[in-house]
């Protein structure tokens, strides 16, 4: 494969964001072609301390709390997967200022992350991207279906590189925020579970939360046990997948029953605009484009061996959402 030409930031800042995500995706073509190694694990552990700093700041100007009501894991020397739910916009920094130490993150469509001060920081703290394919992409060229699916096993090759040195993960496999009110955590991506068995790496369930108040987001952060998965097989990936998200619900569970307490008195009688008011607190902090529309095109979905109960739900709430928001606007 030719050699990559490399554009520095300015001439990235240039780009239109199509020729940017273009840029990027080659890149990381490039980089898993030519088996280049992930440099820089061991300085980001020793510099965790300077990312903890920097949320912690973060937490100031966006006028944001965040409590752990939990932490029943240990910082032990193997690698870990920190597999965490996804509720809002500061989930990311919310977990990364909690686990206590320093891990990888994955994300998805990171558009103009590429170039600003949020890119910056993730770049410092350890981050790999990755353009995701959405789940009604019937429409799409074919080529660019492949370019997508390609894209996001290099990830999957990148990850399992820092992991096998020693790395630790920090993913959302439920893939974009969640916006269900009933059922606590959505389905979640096997695909780090493959990662953690191939890595031999321990699995820690995280559970995140968000209230906002009238001068506050605060968030609450319920840290579960590591699991030790010696001796699993890619195979059990799937089956492994459902009890962590279990333990992802429970410890999300514990969190409604501390901090989700309210008086009947104060919700909305009309449940349609109470539902509303629970979607608007979350699409509140919303930027780079992200709205409903993206969550429902790139949530994880999976195909196959789905039970009555979740294809039942998905029915019920196949463009619930989008029609409640508008028919409370």
């Amino acid at each position: 494969m030719e050699a990559f030409e490399k554009k520095n930031f300015w001439e990235q800042r240039k780009m239109a964001l199509f020729e940017l995500n273009k840029y990027y995706r080659e890149y990381r073509k490039y980089e898993m072609m030519q088996d280049l190694p992930v440099e820089g694990i061991s300085l980001r552990k020793k510099i965790y301390f300077l990312i903890r700093f920097i949320l912690f700041l973060d937490k100031l100007f966006s006028r944001r709390t965040v409590k752990i009501i939990g932490d029943q894991h240990i910082l032990n020397d193997r690698p870990k997967m920190y597999l965490c739910t996804h509720i809002g916009r500061y989930d990311i920094e919310s977990a990364l200022s909690s686990i206590g130490e320093s891990a990888w993150f994955i994300m998805g469509n990171p558009g103009k992350t590429y170039i600003d001060l949020n890119g910056l920081i993730l770049r410092l703290n350890g981050v790999s991207w990755f353009d995701m394919l959405e789940n009604d992409y019937e429409n799409l060229d074919e080529a660019l279906i492949q370019e997508l699916k390609l894209d996001a096993h290099t990830v999957n090759v990148r990850q399992t590189k820092i992991l096998s040195q020693g790395g630790n993960e920090l993913s959302f496999p439920e893939q974009a925020w969640h916006l269900d009110p009933v059922y606590p955590v959505g389905d979640i991506n096997p695909a780090p579970i493959r990662r953690a068995i191939k890595t031999n790496a321990d699995i820690v369930p995280v559970a995140i939360e968000q209230y906002r108040g009238q001068f506050l987001k605060r968030y609450y952060v319920n840290i579960g046990e590591n699991m030790n998965i010696q001796g699993a097989n890619v195979e059990d990936a799937a089956g492994i997948a459902r009890e962590v998200r279990q333990k992802m619900m429970d410890l999300k569970w514990r969190i409604w029953e501390k901090k989700g307490q309210t008086k009947r008195a104060l919700l909305d009688k009309d449940w349609l605009f109470a539902y509303a008011d629970f979607i608007n607190s979350i699409m509140y902090d919303t930027e780079n484009g992200y709205t409903i529309e993206e969550i429902e095109n790139t949530q994880y979905k999976p195909k196959t061996d789905l039970s009555p109960s979740t294809i039942l739900r998905r029915e019920m709430d196949k463009g619930m959402v989008k029609h409640l928001l508008k028919k409370c606007n």
